[in-house]
């Protein structure tokens, strides 16, 4: 359960970074039971952000994915990637996850719901299920809520966070954001590796994971999905 608790203060640190609300936190919990890559790359964060002004910080943040004199560098919003506009198709299809689980969208919601900001947030909504059943040992909620981790990362996430991280690339962020963005790729890949590898999961998605992984290649990402496997070669 160590792991899961790493990946909900990752989603947690991410969310606040991305939407500019960073707040001082408590150090990350035990790492045991992740890849090496992971917690090498929260420290490269943790580092870079302690070398960092917040001014900084938010001028980037800015600059990245709020305004910016010639576009935003990396619009923060899935459909913008997946449909080639905002609030297009995927939109409404992420707003329906949220509300598969129970959850809908406050009237006074600043951001649409493929909002990078949200989308995180609903990751650690989804791995705060994943703790309780595992806590508890309810076989059945755990197989519920790994079953929406699944669709919710392989069917969306893994196919438009790759363009989206390429973009920050090129737009050379400063140290904060050169970091997160590795981290956000080191996490998803790791996921997209963990969730696809269930069993029970293979035969009926593996297919249209490798698809959806592919489909991303193409729009100017890309996955190394054993990336964590052997993190001397990186």
């Amino acid at each position: 359960m160590t792991a899961v608790l790493f990946r909900l203060w990752i989603y947690e640190y991410l969310a606040q970074l991305f939407d500019g609300t960073l707040e001082q936190q408590p150090g990350p919990p035990d790492a045991v039971g992740s890849p090496p890559c992971v917690p090498a790359a929260v420290e490269a964060l943790r580092t870079a952000v302690t070398h960092s002004s917040l001014d900084e910080v938010l001028a980037d943040q800015a600059r990245l994915f709020v305004s910016a004199r010639h576009g935003v560098a990396a619009p923060p919003y899935a459909s913008w990637y997946l449909d080639g506009e905002l609030c297009g198709p995927s939109s409404r299809w992420v707003e329906e996850a949220y509300a598969a689980q129970g959850l809908e969208r406050a009237p006074d919601a600043g951001e649409p719901p493929d909002y990078i900001g949200a989308e995180l947030e609903f990751l650690h909504f989804l791995a705060r299920h994943e703790l309780a059943a595992r806590s508890t040992g309810d076989d059945a909620s755990l197989r519920l809520v790994l079953g929406a981790e699944r669709n919710f990362v392989l069917n969306h996430v893994a196919r438009w966070l790759p363009a989206f991280i390429e973009r920050i690339r090129s737009a050379e962020p400063t140290l904060v954001f050169a970091a997160a963005t590795e981290l956000l790729r080191v996490v998803i890949e790791e996921e997209v590796r963990r969730l696809s590898m269930a069993p029970q999961f293979l035969s009926q998605v593996g297919k249209r994971m490798k698809q959806a992984v592919s489909e991303a290649a193409r729009r100017g990402g890309r996955f190394e999905t054993d990336c964590c496997r052997d993190s001397g070669n990186r």
